[in-house]
């Protein structure tokens, strides 16, 4: 997935090179590879190899937060890599009463 030669198990995905979208392939991974659903917030809370192993093994105890490694240059070679940025906003719309076409925010107090 991250195309990495060796991984460490205490190497964090995000430090390593590994993004959202590739962080939902894991997840889908996973969830074949064990049958059981993983939240996709547990692998945020178990950013490692060995704490989320641990974690999915039954561990109790909170993941131990290790120093980040340093970091590993994987610049993609591919020209056309983008980044998908969303977002979402729940606004007013005018009042029911409104005329569709009518600019409503212009005259309300």
């Amino acid at each position: 997935m991250l195309q990495l030669d060796q991984v460490g198990l205490d190497d964090r995905f995000f430090d390593l090179g590994g993004h959202s979208l590739q962080l939902a392939r894991v997840r889908a991974e996973l969830e074949r590879a064990t049958g059981r659903a993983i939240a996709i917030v547990e692998l945020f809370r178990h950013p490692t190899i060995r704490s989320l192993a641990a974690h999915l093994g039954g561990a109790t105890a909170q993941p131990t937060m290790h120093a980040s490694p340093a970091p590993r240059t994987t610049q993609s070679t591919d020209s056309r890599a983008i980044a998908i940025v969303g977002m979402a906003g729940r606004f007013p719309g005018p009042p029911a009463s409104t005329p569709c076409g009518t600019h409503w925010w212009q005259g309300a107090s």
